[in-house]
């Protein structure tokens, strides 16, 4: 009687085979992750709009600490404002800043992480910019430009325990109509859920039953998950869980 023998070299060829492919899933699981998300200050119309005390933080939070969800990193800062009152030309358009603060309100705490804006430095904070023009204090000059990070401040600064407020980083108290945006990025472990299917060259469409996750190298407990996954016909062979896929609920 024969004996059909089984090739152990073939699945472990064809799993390396793929191991580009795996990789790019991997990419695009970690990138799907994070959501971009936008927040914009209404400054007011035109000669009715916000007005700050020289050298002050608004009291009230544009973005309270504690509102945003864990890991809302931010990553842009934008203006388009303008200046619709003379204090003497002692107050700039420039001078309106977005002003992070982890502190116990009101600001300033003394631990301020970031200001964007304002001749002065308000309380200390750790990076300090300022915007690229509106330097006039003539009723109507504005103030248009965008900083983002890593280029202008960290990477780091996490909205869900700092506060974010409006300052004014003048000499006198100046008003400010339009508008001021920030960007910041949201991590969802939940958007892996989106991947449900892929193609192996090998095997054709491959359906994921469950919800799962690629395990890097290093990390975990090697490939602990013991569910099966389907594949067209009726092949079983271990494929993805070997390859890292481990279930996540």
């Amino acid at each position: 009687m024969s004996m059909k023998t089984y090739n152990i070299m073939k699945p472990i060829r064809d799993h390396f085979k793929h191991l580009a492919l795996v990789a790019v899933l991997g990419v695009g699981l970690a990138a799907g992750g994070a959501q971009a998300l936008t927040s914009t200050y209404e400054l007011g119309p035109v000669d009715g709009g916000t007005s700050i005390g020289n050298g002050a933080v608004l009291p009230t939070a544009w973005i309270a600490a504690g509102t945003l969800p864990a890991g809302s990193i931010l990553k842009s800062v934008s203006i388009n404002a303008r200046l619709d009152t003379f204090g003497g030309g002692d107050t700039w358009a420039s001078d309106l800043a977005v002003y992070v603060d982890p502190g116990t309100p009101p600001p300033p705490s003394g631990s301020a992480l970031l200001q964007v804006g304002g001749y002065d430095a308000i309380g200390g904070p750790v990076t300090k910019r300022d915007w690229s023009n509106g330097g006039s204090g003539e009723i109507g000059t504005t103030c248009i430009d965008t900083k983002t990070a890593p280029a202008d401040f960290p990477d780091t600064i996490d909205l869900s325990t700092a506060g974010l407020y409006l300052a004014n980083g003048g000499w006198t108290t100046g008003s400010w109509s339009g508008t001021v945006t920030i960007e910041y990025e949201v991590t969802d472990p939940n958007t892996t859920k989106d991947i449900l299917t892929f193609t192996f060259p090998t095997y054709g469409d491959a359906t994921i039953t469950g919800s799962w996750s690629l395990i890097q190298p290093g990390r975990g407990s090697g490939y602990p998950c013991a569910a099966k996954h389907r594949l067209p016909g009726d092949h079983r062979r271990p494929g993805l869980r070997r390859l890292g896929f481990q279930r996540s609920d």
